[in-house]
Formats: structure tokens, sequence, C-alpha cells
């Protein structure tokens, strides 16, 4: 099984390679299309949104001129929009360019990758120390309540909406645990496989999180997928 990645922004592209090794880590990343064989995945990072919207075409010719690519998998935030509604622009971009919609994987973070990573229940601070995470502890606790049903506190003045808020609440929530977190290469707090598992483990306990649990199940999805092809291989030999 192949897969063709499109992700929105800087964090995505150093993120993503690292969780999917954890997850499918039966999948090799490949850094050209040519290179594509079996069981490999080329990821795209685009300049963010709408950018990501654009280069959907793009991708799409990439794949219908070769036949070894099996998914082309969409991964983009729906900052302030409701998640239905981002999967539908996606879903429009895709049936005009005349595109089997069976082949096309979206995982729509809701409302950023930031706000999955506040799943992560063990990095919260029962006991917080700096007066930035006091105050978003105290706007919303991401501890008890679904970190996705968080809006923006409005005292905050260096965010303007709830995706930059999200992104403020985990870098103040890190910093307590002597960790840093800043979009692109500075996300490695959030890269290592124990972090990941915390987030799993919020949504195997609790109804939180659902678009993260919506890319979880693709990702078994896949997994299943590629078991049954490998046992396929295995009869035919």
């Amino acid at each position: 099984m192949n897969l063709y990645i499109l992700v929105e922004g800087k964090s995505e592209k150093h993120i993503y390679p690292k969780w999917l090794s954890e997850l499918l880590p039966q999948l090799v990343q490949v850094k050209h299309l040519d290179l594509i064989t079996s069981n490999n995945y080329y990821l795209f990072s685009c300049d963010g949104y709408p950018s990501i919207i654009k280069d959907i075409p793009n991708a799409i010719s990439d794949i219908k001129t070769r036949t070894n690519i099996d998914y082309l998998m969409i991964v983009l935030d729906s900052d302030d929009v409701a998640v239905e509604d981002r999967k539908s622009e996606v879903l429009s971009v895709v049936q005009n360019c005349g595109f089997d919609p069976a082949k096309i994987l979206i995982v729509v973070q809701n409302h950023c990758i930031e706000t999955w990573c506040l799943g992560n229940q063990k990095v919260f601070s029962r006991n917080p120390q700096t007066s930035e995470f006091i105050e978003c502890s105290r706007f919303y606790s991401i501890l008890e309540n679904d970190p996705e049903l968080m809006g923006i506190d409005t005292n905050v003045s260096q965010v303007t909406t709830v995706a930059q808020y999200h992104e403020y609440y985990l870098s103040k929530m890190l910093l307590e645990r002597n960790a840093s977190y800043t979009k692109g290469k500075g996300s490695k707090a959030v890269q290592n496989p124990q972090f990941l598992f915390q987030m799993i483990e919020r949504i195997d306990s609790t109804d939180h999180l659902s678009s993260f649990r919506e890319f979880i199940g693709i990702i078994r999805y896949l997994e299943s997928g590629m078991e049954a092809e490998g046992e396929a291989a295995s009869t035919s030999e």
C-alpha cells in the first residue's frame, strides 16, 4: 500500500513522519514520488491554508500519472469552521478533478494539530507555577474537558483565533514541564512515542477529541488493509 500525503502546515511535516513510524511502522517515507515501490508514502507540506486546497489538483495529477499510489491523504486544520464544512470543501475540489473519492482520506484537525496535542493529560500540571498557565487552566481545564470544545481567551492579546490560542495554551502547558513548543522544527516535544500514546489513551478512555479519533480510525483502516495485502502475498507464494 502506498500513500500520497498532503499536510497543511509547518509542524505537520515534522510530526506526522514521527507519528506514522509508530502507528504504521511498515510504511517507509520516500523523498520523491518516483521512489515509491511498496509500502511507501510521500509527504508534501503546503504553505498553510488555502494553499493546501490549491495544491490538491496538482497532487491528483501526480497520482493519475502513476498506478502504484492507493490513497491521497489530505491533512488540514478546521480552524474556526466546522469539520464537516472543511471536508466538504476538500471533496468539492476532488470531484471537480474527476478523482475517485474512495481514494481520498481526509484528516481534519479540529481546530488544529495543537488541539490534539492538548489531549495528553500527563503533561498537564495540576500545580502550575507560571502565571500564563495558571490563567490558561482557569480559563478552561483541558484535563477534564474536551480540548476541541475550548474557545479563545480574549484576555490573551497576542492571539486572535481559536487555533492560535490552542497553540499558545500548548506552549504554556509544556513550559511547565521544562519543554517548549513552536511550529515547525520546534515541535519535537510532541513527536515522541509516549506523547502520542497518551493522546491515544485519551480517546480510548473518554469521548473527547473526536477528530483525532477519526484520524486513528483511518490509521487502523490502513493497517488492516496492509495486513490483508501481506496475507494475500503470502498465499500467492
